[in-house]
């Protein structure tokens, strides 16, 4: 045990286990990287020292500085955003994990970050949800204002920069219906066969595969079919389907020997004996079930009058038909003029 007398002053590391200081005394206790124990001191009445005056158990009031202090429950430091909450204290009692979250920061990536920066960024920005101000953004979901010192221009007249061209800001660009690879709004650059049906009327069509309705204007075609049951109306006051001639012919005999004039779907005329022939489809119709009418014209050799006579269509075939033409006697007669029409 070591005491100090009154009056004593000590200026060094002292052990002050079971210590007994005189009254009077003053001294200075080093405590940095001190180590020892302070149970069983005690301090005699009208002692003076930084420890404080009492009697009992010591006080330590005024120790000024200790370098080193080990304690068992550690700070620790990361990146990793799974800090203590903030708010958090640290007392030595319990170990504890501070990191960017844990004083109200967002990671180096930008984990944690949100709301609206009042800040500048240099450089590009490769995604921006909103840029209220950008120089130059690779990618930006909404920009709210985006300046660049190059315009983007929209036209309707096609002369638009070229499909896959790009904008970055760097170099004006003209988009256009050309641009992105669409005709325009008359019809420029509309080309192929377009699987769409169109309501309403069509004022001027060059081809038309197959059309509801044709209102106005004139419908021509060196080619061509309907599929079904062509109708009009044509002044008959409703209406109806049109059942078209699919053969025609008139032709003439001159010594016997018949000659074609005009034809429709005719391809030769056979001469079977007088007053008697074959007219050939060009191409046979779908059955024999059609109709066939004729009538021939004939010139009276005495008076030279012309005289109109009977004939008659028989032996209706898909790819031919036969007329006979006879006088009102009923004998055969080669004719001037004869006339077959056949509607299927």
């Amino acid at each position: 045990m070591t005491v100090l007398v009154g009056n004593s002053t000590v200026n060094s590391s002292i052990d002050i286990s079971f210590a007994r200081i005189g009254a009077n005394s003053t001294f200075t206790m080093l405590t940095a990287n001190a180590t020892g124990i302070y149970a069983n001191s005690t301090l005699v009445a009208n002692s003076i020292g930084p420890y404080g005056k009492t009697e009992g158990s010591l006080n330590v009031n005024n120790a000024t500085t200790a370098t080193s202090a080990p304690n068992p429950n550690a700070i620790t430091f990361n990146n990793g955003g799974a800090g203590a909450a903030s708010g958090s204290t640290y007392t030595g009692s319990a170990t504890l994990t501070v990191s960017y979250n844990t004083v109200g920061a967002p990671s180096t990536s930008g984990t944690g970050a949100s709301g609206t920066w009042s800040i500048n960024i240099n450089g590009s920005a490769a995604s921006a949800t909103n840029a209220s101000a950008a120089t130059n953004a690779t990618f930006a979901t909404s920009a709210g204002t985006a300046n660049t010192t190059q315009a983007l221009t929209f036209a309707s007249d096609g002369t638009g920069a070229a499909a896959t061209t790009t904008f970055n800001g760097g170099t004006a660009r003209t988009i256009s219906y050309n641009s992105v690879g669409a005709p325009s709004i008359t019809g420029t650059n509309a080309s192929g066969t377009w699987s769409i049906n169109i309501n309403g009327s069509s004022g001027s069509t060059a081809t038309a595969t197959t059309a509801t309705n044709v209102s106005g204007g004139t419908v021509s075609a060196t080619t061509g079919s309907f599929s079904s049951d062509l109708s009009f109306n044509s002044g008959y006051g409703s209406a109806a389907v049109a059942y078209g001639c699919r053969s025609w012919i008139r032709f003439a005999t001159s010594l016997g020997t018949p000659s074609i004039t005009g034809d429709g779907n005719v391809s030769t005329i056979t001469d079977n004996g007088t007053g008697a022939f074959t007219i050939n489809f060009t191409t046979a119709l779908v059955d024999a079930n059609y109709g066939a009418v004729a009538n021939y014209t004939e010139t009276n050799s005495a008076t030279g009058a012309s005289n109109d006579g009977q004939a008659s269509c028989h032996t209706h075939a898909t790819g031919s038909v036969r007329v006979f033409c006879a006088r009102g006697d009923g004998s055969a007669t080669d004719p001037a003029r004869c006339t077959v029409v056949v509607y299927r």
